[in-house]
């Protein structure tokens, strides 16, 4: 069995799943065609960089998709009181996706004054407030005043409220690493609906080496196709019929076959996977769309979904 990936021929133990669209934005459309090895790379260095894009962490954030290690992602996982910005804060969710309020962190302002007295404030979440005392007397301790007793830090202590505390987050998006990610869905897509045949395809090759290159730039993608943020192919977002699926078709156009794909409603991309489509005969445009929410997949022909669309009987 020879991988799609490194092209080596490998025992059949030497393969496991691979998840075409990552499993991690909902991915369930599987095959066995990529060695562990190649599986374990394209995961690493390949995957996370559209997994864990900002736009598509919102997206795993409100549809409540974990990742590898199990965890929703937190967009919020760190952020600043509007007003304060050296007060940090979070929102805190449980471990399926359920708000558990807000959480500010603490902060410490510590003064030695002229006279070798010290001036100490400290100002705590409530959840925080009966580690206020160890807090304090270990500042204390470590700067050579003496300890407090529990009762009466806690005494001292103020309670106040932020009524509506509005946060701001810091946030960045890559732009340029994630369309390998897509990349290597249309490449093997092609594999899945081409066959074999597709292995010594001239566009598939340079696909194939994109992949494997240890540095990828915007420029080795535009000599096949395009990626961007948002969806402008309005027509193919009516076959996902309203919903915030993964979708992809493929499409032979004259001599060409073209993939073309939609990760949720935030990422698009067009790829010549194959100039020779001369070398396909038997090829029929292909189309599939996946809930990332439930893994339902709907997967037709290109002409099928159509008539889904216009309401016909498929």
């Amino acid at each position: 069995m020879r991988c799609i990936i490194c092209k080596e021929i490998k025992e059949q133990e030497e393969f496991n799943e691979e998840h075409v669209f990552p499993d991690s934005i909902g991915g369930t459309l599987t095959q066995y065609n990529v060695c562990i090895i190649c599986n374990s790379r394209l995961g690493h260095d390949v995957d996370t960089h559209l997994v864990n894009h900002f736009l598509v962490k919102i997206k795993r954030m409100i549809y409540r998709i974990p990742g590898k290690s199990g965890e929703i992602p937190n967009i919020f996982k760190k952020g600043y009181l509007k007003g304060d910005m050296e007060q940090e804060m979070r929102l805190e969710f449980d471990s399926v996706g359920n708000s558990k309020g807000v959480y500010m962190q603490p902060e410490k302002q510590f003064n030695v004054l002229a006279d070798g007295s010290g001036n100490l404030h400290y100002r705590v979440d409530l959840k925080d407030k009966a580690r206020l005392p160890g807090m304090v007397n270990k500042t204390l301790k470590r700067n050579g005043f003496p300890v407090m007793e529990s009762a009466e830090i806690l005494r001292r202590a103020v309670e106040t409220r932020e009524p509506a505390p509005e946060m701001i987050i810091e946030a960045s998006a890559d732009l340029i690493e994630y369309k390998r990610a897509i990349l290597k869905i249309a490449y093997e897509l092609s594999h899945y609906w081409i066959g074999e045949n597709y292995f010594n395809d001239p566009n598939g090759e340079i696909i194939r080496k994109i992949l494997i290159a240890k540095n990828f730039t915007d420029a080795k993608i535009n000599k096949i196709g395009s990626i961007n943020e948002g969806i402008s192919l309005d027509l193919y977002k009516r076959l996902k019929q309203g919903g915030d699926f993964h979708m992809a078709v493929l499409i032979k156009d004259g001599n060409k076959i073209y993939c073309e794909i939609q990760i949720f409603d935030c990422m698009e991309g067009t790829i010549i996977v194959s100039n020779n489509a001369e070398r396909y005969p038997d090829f029929v445009n292909r189309f599939i769309s996946i809930n990332p929410v439930t893994g339902e997949k709907l997967e037709s022909t290109l002409t099928d979904a159509f008539k889904r669309l216009a309401g016909e009987r498929v």
